[in-house]
């Protein structure tokens, strides 16, 4: 009989590639869609004062080490402002989630979720008649009134025609400024609600400070321009350039002498 074909024999496994060796391990980054958006509460430093981070050990620079009270969370996006009560007791946050919520600093807890009244981010918060009052601005344009106690929208003060970004209260409580980037200032009556001034601004306004003594106003913007009015009489009393870029933020010395500004 004829022979039978050979049958193959079992195929060999292929030899696997060698796997690559990367250069570096790159961590994995924090989806920004789970990450927690807090206010974070620091208190008194500690008596043993640490040398900044990267500066050189002189004694002018030692700081006292700050110790991390409590971590507040509660709002869906980003944290935009936040502000003291004038007793110190209470604090104040506006999102990126529309929302104004209300925390008691001692106990960490969120008193009240002020909700429904802006349509966009809110950019600044603050507290005015003693505290009774909660001001806020936004990318909406509106500046709102709440009343502190019970969360209830009180006033919508209407004029602004683009995004609201600075926000002051005047020392008497009864009149509060806003910037915008309709490149206006704006004065407002608190009980009424209406606009007593309007103050042009070379562009979109960014930062906003006023004085210790509530008569002079300090708008900055972009191209880092900065005004300084006289809040009473409308007047201005000088314009500058504080940056080469747009100025984002600015403050008066407690003499009222000074003006910092950061862009």
């Amino acid at each position: 009989p004829p022979a039978e074909p050979a049958r193959p024999g079992p195929k060999a496994a292929p030899k696997a590639a060698p796997k690559a060796v990367p250069d570096a391990v790159e961590a994995p980054r924090p989806d920004a869609r789970k990450a927690s958006f807090a206010v974070t509460l620091f208190g008194p430093a500690d008596p043993k004062p640490r040398p900044l981070v990267g500066a050189v050990r002189e004694p002018a620079l030692l700081a006292p080490d700050p110790r991390l009270l409590a971590t507040l969370r509660g709002h869906a996006s980003r944290v935009i402002s936040v502000a003291f009560s004038p007793d110190g007791t209470r604090l104040v946050s506006g999102s990126e989630d529309t929302t104004v919520k209300l925390w008691d600093v001692a106990a960490g807890k969120c008193l009240r979720t002020f909700a429904g009244g802006h349509a966009a981010g809110v950019e600044a918060v603050a507290f005015a008649a003693g505290g009774t009052r909660i001001l806020s601005v936004g990318q909406d344009t509106a500046l709102r009134s709440w009343d502190a106690a019970s969360g209830k929208a009180e006033l919508a003060f209407v004029g602004h025609t683009k995004s609201v970004d600075a926000l002051v209260v005047f020392p008497d409580g009864l009149r509060a400024a806003t910037t915008s980037s309709d490149g206006t200032l704006r004065i407002w009556d608190l009980t009424s609600g209406h606009c007593l001034r309007v103050l042009p601004c070379p562009g979109p306004c960014r930062g906003l400070a006023l004085s210790p003594d509530g008569s002079r106003l300090a708008p900055a913007g972009e191209k880092g321009w900065i005004q300084v009015w006289d809040a009473s009489t409308g007047v201005l009393q000088n314009s500058f350039f504080g940056q080469a870029s747009s100025a984002w933020s600015i403050a008066f010395s407690t003499d009222g002498k000074r003006l910092a500004s950061v862009g």
